[in-house]
C-alpha cells in the first residue's frame, strides 16, 4: 500500500503541472521516434534544453520497445516537467501500457495512476547539477562519489550529513574513507532502470530539440484513431456544428494534440541489401554560426543513416501554432 501511496503523491507531482501548462500532448510518429532514438544526446548541452511548455506529455507509442524493467510490459508515453534554473532538471513519469487498457482514457485519473502502479509505471530525474552535458547526467549515478574527493573533504561532508541527520533522531556511522570508496555501489533502482533511463532520457531530449529545431513539423489536430467523421465536423466553419463534433469527441476522450513528423518518412531497405547487414549510424545535433558575422547559432540535427538503405524520403512541413488554454512556445 505505501508504494501505491508512493505512486500516487508522485503522480500528483507530474500531474498537477501538466494540468496547469494546459493539458498539452506531444505525438511523434514511429518513424520519427526511431530516428530520434538513434540520434546521440552525449554532447548536448543542457542550456540547449527549451521547451514549449514547462509541462508536457511526449506520446512515442508502443513501438519504441521501451519496456518496465518490472513488468516487460511497453511504455508508451511520458510526462515531462522541466525546471530550467540553474539546478533544474527534467523530471519524467513513464506511463505503462496493457491490452485491457482501452478504457483508459475515461478511467478517472486515480484509477490509471492505480493501473501504472500494477503495471510498473517508472520515474526519473536528470538533474542539470550533475553535469554540463546529457551525458555526464546520466553516468553520474554510476560514477563512484568518494574517488575523486581528499580524506579532508570526505570527513567534511560526512559530518555534515551526520549532523543534519541527527537533528532528526537519526543515527549514521562514518566510514572510513577508503572503506567508503571500496563499498560503494549505485543505487539499486537505477541499476534496474539503467537501460530504461538511457532510452527515454535519450528520446526525451531528442524530443525537445525537435520541438526548437527550424525544419520541425507540428500540427494541432485530433488523432488518426479519433472517428473521422467527427473530427471533420469538428473542423467544420460551421460553428454550432463544430462545438457539437469537438462536445461529442470530448465524451469520447478525444481531444487535439500536437502530431510531430506527421509525414516524416524512414529510410528504407534497398533491393540491394538485406535486413541482416543493415544498420543505423547514429545522428547528432550540433550548433551551426549564422547571421551577421556568424554572431547566433541554429540547431542542426544530423540526421541518423541506415548504412546499406535504399533512399528514404523526409518530407518536412510547417509549425502550426494554437492556442487553446496556454500558447505553445513554438
Amino acid at each position: 500500500m505505501k508504494r501505491l501511496e508512493e505512486a500516487e503523491d508522485c503522480a500528483w507531482a507530474y500531474y498537477t503541472p501538466y494540468e496547469n501548462a494546459g493539458r498539452a500532448i506531444f505525438s511523434f510518429p514511429s518513424a520519427l521516434v526511431q530516428m530520434l532514438m538513434h540520434s546521440a544526446v552525449d554532447d548536448v548541452p543542457t542550456t540547449l534544453i527549451r521547451a514549449p511548455y514547462d509541462s508536457l506529455f511526449i506520446h512515442f507509442g508502443v513501438e519504441a520497445g521501451i519496456r518496465s524493467a518490472l513488468t516487460g510490459l511497453p511504455l508508451d508515453g511520458v510526462y515531462v516537467d522541466i525546471d530550467s534554473g540553474p539546478n533544474g532538471g527534467i523530471s519524467l513519469w513513464a506511463t505503462p501500457v496493457a491490452p485491457w487498457m482501452a478504457e483508459a482514457p475515461r478511467w478517472s485519473f486515480l484509477k490509471r495512476i492505480q493501473e501504472d502502479h500494477k503495471l510498473g509505471y517508472f520515474e526519473c530525474r536528470l538533474g542539470f547539477d550533475d553535469g554540463t552535458t546529457f551525458g555526464e547526467i546520466l553516468a553520474a549515478p554510476f560514477e563512484n562519489p568518494y574517488t575523486g574527493m581528499t580524506e579532508f573533504d570526505y570527513w567534511r561532508q560526512e559530518r555534515r550529513a551526520k549532523d543534519a541527520l541527527a537533528s532528526s533522531g537519526y543515527e549514521y556511522t562514518i566510514k572510513p574513507h577508503r572503506e567508503a570508496i571500496t563499498t560503494w555501489t549505485p543505487d539499486e533502482e537505477c541499476v534496474i532502470w539503467r537501460e530504461q533511463t538511457d532510452q527515454l532520457a535519450r528520446l526525451v531530449v531528442n524530443a525537445l530539440l525537435y520541438l526548437v529545431y527550424d525544419k520541425r513539423e507540428v500540427e494541432l489536430d485530433y488523432p488518426a484513431h479519433a472517428p473521422r467523421r467527427l473530427a471533420a465536423q469538428a473542423r467544420s466553419t460551421k460553428p454550432t456544428e463544430a462545438r457539437r463534433a469537438t462536445s461529442k469527441l470530448a465524451s469520447m476522450g478525444y481531444r487535439k494534440v500536437y502530431l510531430c513528423g506527421r509525414h516524416f518518412k524512414s529510410p528504407t531497405i534497398g533491393d540491394g541489401a538485406t535486413s541482416l547487414s543493415a544498420h543505423w549510424r547514429r545522428g547528432h545535433w550540433r550548433q551551426q554560426a549564422c547571421g551577421p558575422e556568424l554572431r547566433d547559432h541554429k540547431l542542426i540535427w544530423i540526421m541518423p543513416t541506415l548504412v546499406n538503405a535504399g533512399a528514404g524520403q523526409m518530407i518536412h512541413g510547417h509549425i502550426y501554432e494554437a492556442g487553446e488554454r496556454q500558447k505553445a512556445r513554438l
